[in-house]
């Protein structure tokens, strides 16, 4: 196969991580997420360093035609900044608490409740991405990187801080600043005449990149003395991982080209320059993408039931608040040294 629906695929002859040889690799082969191309993909899981990537990939002509209908053109619609139910202005007041945030009509008394309930303050903190108070302010710098339809930006936004968002999608870029968001498009050598950030963010993003190593080098960089880094990405080694198999909705090729494991990523990481590198427990698992794991399971027929389904998530909520090893996600927070 030489080919994809929008042109040329380039073929990997050893795993892009540790050159391992592709013959040493688990292999999936699916769709995609939505049905939106015809081609099958080709998803190897390398048995030397645990990562997952594409192969073959589309090329670097063609890749950005798989974004041409992608979920991040859509407007962001965020609840917490607009509703005005009790469970969102109890999740407001924690957020006020935790992150300065602006919420409408917060509801005093969130800020304990969530406090003694971890798994639902872990995906609070996630969706504040972990920022420390101290930060939550005008004179901070963040640059949310690859910052997809800006949601993330208005959270920021309402945080107080002086926010950035760094997007190399044209479509993306032109509706996020039609809502008035501070976005700029291109990518981290865009930026080499903006100054540095104490905080950059990728939130699903460097699983996206063909050169992830060389991308952590280029936010080091980018980094003032004492900057943070915060990374989320799917985890290859996750529970879900291991009972979908193909179905896995962390797959989603072809947009994911590779995705490290948790220890090559705290190995990039401190080859980078990083120091402090921390992972994060997530909590509970993000409901709609469960969903969407069950949806590809019963196309692709992996043969999974909703029963089963249902007592694993349980399980995964479980293992997702008290580890971070077998959790959906990888978080990761990491220090550029202060000198």
């Amino acid at each position: 196969m030489n080919n994809w629906a929008h042109g040329a695929l380039e073929k990997l002859n050893s795993c892009p991580v540790c050159d391992a040889s592709t013959s040493n690799a688990v292999h999936y082969s699916r769709r995609d997420d939505n049905l939106n191309f015809p081609d099958t993909w080709h998803m190897h899981k390398c048995k030397s360093c645990r990562s997952i990537y594409l192969n073959p990939r589309p090329d670097d002509k063609s890749l950005p035609l798989a974004y041409q209908n992608y979920y991040t053109h859509d407007l962001p619609i965020d609840k917490t900044l607009v509703g005005e139910g009790f469970i969102y202005r109890l999740i407001g007041d924690y957020l006020l608490f935790r992150f300065n945030f602006k919420a409408k009509k917060p509801l005093f008394g969130g800020r304990y409740l969530f406090k003694i309930i971890p798994p639902l303050r872990m995906q609070l903190d996630v969706y504040g991405r972990h920022i420390p108070k101290s930060m939550c302010h005008k004179n901070t710098r963040l640059l949310d990187f690859g910052c997809g339809s800006g949601d993330f930006l208005l959270r920021a936004q309402s945080m107080g801080i002086n926010a950035t968002g760094l997007e190399p999608d044209p479509v993306a870029v032109a509706a996020m600043k039609a809502i008035g968001l501070n976005v700029i498009q291109g990518d981290l050598q865009t930026l080499q005449s903006q100054g540095k950030y104490e905080y950059i963010t990728l939130s699903h993003v460097i699983e996206h990149v063909k050169s992830p190593k060389e991308l952590l080098t280029e936010i080091h960089e980018a980094l003032t003395a004492g900057g943070y880094i915060w990374l989320a990405l799917p985890n290859p080694e996750s529970f879900g991982a291991k009972f979908f198999k193909k179905a896995w909705v962390g797959l989603h090729p072809p947009f994911h080209l590779i995705i490290p494991s948790q220890t090559t990523l705290s190995k990039w990481l401190k080859d980078a320059g990083f120091e402090s590198i921390t992972l994060i427990k997530r909590g509970g698992v993000n409901k709609s993408s469960w969903r969407l794991n069950n949806a590809i399971s019963q196309r692709e027929k992996v043969g999974t039931s909703k029963l089963l389904s249902k007592v694993l998530k349980f399980f995964v909520d479980i293992c997702s608040t008290s580890s971070t090893r077998y959790g959906e996600e990888t978080i990761v927070i990491a220090r550029k040294p202060r000198s």
